[in-house]
C-alpha cells in the first residue's frame, strides 16, 4: 500500500494517469487479493487494515472517478467530500520484503504451471490437484560453473549496462576450467539469467539470493500447500544428497529458481 501510494502520487505529478490508475487500482486490488487468499479468506482479514486500504483507495483514486470514489468515501461513513481529504501519507517500503512476497507467489505459480504439465502429460487419466504431490528443490547457491559465469557477467557489466550477447561473453568462458566441461548448459543458463537481468537489472548478476529461501518457504509452508491445493508438498535443499525424488530435479534449481517434481501414486 506504501509502494502504491508512492507510485500513483509520481505518476500524478508527471500527468501518467494510466500508470496511475495501473498502481492505484489495479495493483492495489491484487494486492488486497492476495493478502486475502494468504489469510484464508475474507473473515481473517484485519478490519483496520481494510479500512485503511478503501481509505487510501478512495483517495488515489479520487482524481480520476470521482463520483465512484465520494460513493465509497460515504459508504465508509467519512465526513465531508474525498475531494477534500489529505493525500495519505506513506511509510518507509521494506523491499526486501516486497522481494520476499513476489518470490512467495512466483514458487506457488511454478508450482501449478508444473502440474498443469503433469496432467496435460497424461492422456490416460485426468488428475486433480489434490490427487497429486510435489516437491520444491530450493538451490542454497549455485554450481561452481554458473558462478563462473555469473562473475565473468559482473565483469562485463562494469563498463556497460546492456546483457552481454552470447558472442561477447563466450570467448572469457571457453578458457575457463570450471565451464569447460558444461559449455552446453552456458546458454541454456545465459537465457535464464538475461530473463531475470531484464526485471531486475544487475541485481540478477548476484551469486546468492537477497534473502533466504528455504527458511522462507518453510515459514510459509501452510500457505503455499493451500495456494496449490495438492496432496502433499514437501520443500527440500537441492543439494541434499538425501532429499527424495530425481537427481535431475534437484540439479536444474538454482538460487531464486526452485525446480518442482510433481507426480502420483501408483494407480
Amino acid at each position: 500500500m506504501n509502494k502504491a501510494i508512492l507510485l500513483t502520487e509520481k505518476s500524478y505529478e508527471t500527468t501518467h494517469f494510466k500508470d496511475a490508475l495501473r498502481t492505484g487500482y489495479h495493483e492495489l486490488q491484487s494486492a488486497r487479493d492476495r493478502y486475502r487468499n494468504s489469510v484464508e479468506g475474507e473473515s481473517a482479514m484485519e478490519v483496520k487494515l481494510l479500512e485503511r486500504f478503501f481509505e487510501v483507495q478512495a483517495i488515489l483514486l479520487c482524481p480520476i472517478a470521482p463520483h465512484f470514489c465520494e460513493h465509497l468515501w460515504s459508504l465508509m461513513g467519512r465526513s465531508g467530500t474525498v475531494t477534500r481529504a489529505s493525500w495519505p501519507v506513506a511509510q518507509a517500503v521494506d523491499e526486501k520484503l516486497l522481494e520476499q512476497h513476489d518470490y512467495i507467489q512466483e514458487v506457488a505459480h511454478i508450482i501449478r504451471e508444473k502440474v498443469k504439465l503433469f496432467q496435460n502429460a497424461d492422456k490416460k487419466k485426468a488428475w486433480k490437484p489434490e490427487e497429486l504431490s510435489a516437491i520444491v528443490y530450493v538451490a542454497v547457491a549455485y554450481a561452481e560453473w554458473q558462478q563462473q559465469v555469473l562473475l565473468a557477467l559482473q565483469e562485463f557489466h562494469k563498463t556497460r549496462s546492456t546483457f552481454a550477447s552470447l558472442n561477447e561473453i563466450l570467448p572469457q568462458l571457453k578458457n575457463n576450467e570450471s565451464v569447460k566441461a558444461h559449455m552446453k548448459k552456458v546458454k541454456g543458463f545465459l537465457d535464464l539469467v538475461k530473463e531475470e537481468f531484464d526485471k531486475r537489472g544487475a541485481g540478477a548478476l548476484q551469486l546468492s539470493s537477497l534473502f533466504e529461501e528455504l527458511p522462507l518457504l518453510k515459514t510459509h509452508f501452510e500457505f503455499l500447500k493451500r495456494a496449490v491445493g495438492l496432496k502433499e508438498l514437501a520443500i527440500h535443499a537441492a543439494e541434499d544428497a538425501s532429499a527424495p525424488g530425481p537427481e535431475q530435479k534437484k540439479q536444474v534449481a538454482q538460487p531464486g529458481k526452485p525446480s518442482v517434481y510433481v507426480f502420483s501414486e501408483k494407480p
